[in-house]
């Protein structure tokens, strides 16, 4: 709560000052861009961000960090040229392509982690029946008998 507060009190002074020395007929988008910058700038010292959870991807891999990358440098360049579309036009046929081999390696990735744990259950239900419960547990869901064939993936136990 205290960094919101000086981060509330840091843009009073930028605005504050901004307005002190220009009169509003006078300031240029260029003055008023910088002086926004110069907030957001700010805002970085004092209010919290995010960091990747490993926890919730744990399919995630260097390959697919590269694929995600090239595809939102693909989009970015779609973007600066107004959005174009159809087959026509390189730049929205590259940002497609990226984007599907994005999915599909992520994909890929989600079910050789998925084939992975049902590999370790299934080696674990022969071997030792304490650790198979224990790792299925450790899987999340109070259910085990849960079956969504709507989606692509079934929940087998």
């Amino acid at each position: 709560m205290q960094c919101l507060s000086q981060f509330k009190n840091e843009i009073e002074v930028q605005v504050t000052k901004l307005f002190s020395t220009h009169k509003i007929g006078d300031m240029t988008p260029d003055m008023i861009n910088s002086a926004i910058c110069n907030i957001l700038r700010e805002a970085e010292k004092y209010l919290p961000s995010s960091k990747f959870n490993e926890a919730e991807k744990p399919y995630w891999c260097p390959e697919l960090k590269c694929a995600q990358a090239q595809a939102r440098h693909f989009r970015s360049v779609w973007l600066q040229l107004g959005r174009p579309r159809g087959s026509g036009h390189k730049f929205y046929v590259d940002y497609k392509s990226a984007k599907r081999m994005f999915r599909r390696l992520q994909t890929q990735c989600i079910d050789k982690y998925e084939n992975s744990i049902f590999d370790k259950l299934n080696q674990a239900s022969h071997t030792d029946y304490g650790l198979f419960w224990k790792l299925l547990r450790s899987q999340g869901g109070s259910s085990f008998e849960v079956c969504n064939f709507q989606s692509r993936r079934a929940k087998l136990f």
